[in-house]
């Protein structure tokens, strides 16, 4: 069983769904310790998860108020060699209004009422990630053995698949390779760069601006959006813009359009 349906499955039997438990309230959602709060929504399982950090949440909620907790599993292993994964899971929780009796309305209880998973990857051995070297035949599986001590809150990063990932990082630093030497590779569309904003004058601007790209500037991997099916695009989130590459059958580009973020939910 994937990691993201044994959290849904795990979260469907925790303490929190259950009826003689008591109502899970605002109050602890915002302030118990990770280690505590983990052991509410997860029970015996909870050192399996990493929590993310719960900053600037209202004293007092409004009305209709919605908390979101972030949770990991603990990064193990991944297919791919010279990696880990983890699952991360956004839990939205709303105002239980059957279970809120006795409650006040500054500290109501709460309902989940979402879960939304995506598998991340860790890069671990860069190397051996990216082909450059071939795992120890003595120790197969050498590398995988720092993947508990990562901290996924920090380390991963959202992709498809590993090749997915590892092709991203290639591209990236093709460009940005590309564009320090002031020249693109293949044709590149900057008409959408900035949001809002004007945009750069011409290629040679646009150049300037993704000089900085680098194994850093990969936030995000997924497929471009908006396009046929059957077309090859990987598009990939570095800070305010998405660099959308079109690659022909042999995973090379062919073009590339850089599109300013209008809208932080694009990234998922």
């Amino acid at each position: 069983m994937r990691a993201g349906l044994w959290l849904a499955f795990l979260l469907a039997a925790s303490p929190v769904a259950a009826q003689e438990q008591a109502p899970l309230t605002y109050g602890e959602l915002r302030t118990l310790p990770d280690e505590a709060l983990a052991r509410r929504l997860f029970g015996a399982l909870a050192p399996d998860i990493v929590l993310s950090l719960r900053l600037d949440w209202p004293s007092r909620p409004s009305l209709m108020q919605r908390a979101s907790i972030w949770a990991w599993t603990r990064p193990r292993p991944s297919y791919g060699r010279g990696l880990c994964e983890t699952d991360r899971s956004v839990l939205s929780f709303e105002r239980d209004l059957l279970r809120g009796s006795g409650l006040s309305r500054e500290n109501p209880a709460m309902r989940l009422v979402r879960i939304e998973t995506k598998t991340q990857y860790i890069v671990l051995d860069r190397a051996l990630a990216e082909g450059r070297t071939q795992p120890d035949p003595d120790r197969p599986g050498a590398w995988a053995a720092g993947c508990d001590g990562l901290d996924p809150r920090r380390d991963s990063v959202p992709a498809d698949s590993p090749y997915q990932l590892m092709r991203a990082y290639a591209l990236v630093n093709e460009l940005g390779a590309a564009a320090r030497a002031g020249r693109a590779h293949v044709p590149l569309d900057c008409s959408h760069m900035r949001w809002p904003g004007p945009q750069p004058i011409d290629e040679a601007e646009c150049l300037r601006a993704l000089r900085h790209l680098g194994n850093r500037s990969v936030g995000w991997v997924s497929e471009c959006r908006g396009i046929p099916v059957a077309a090859n695009c990987i598009r990939v989130l570095d800070g305010e813009i998405f660099i959308e590459f079109s690659l022909n059958q042999g995973q090379q580009p062919i073009a590339i359009a850089i599109r300013g973020v209008e809208d932080n939910r694009a990234v998922e």
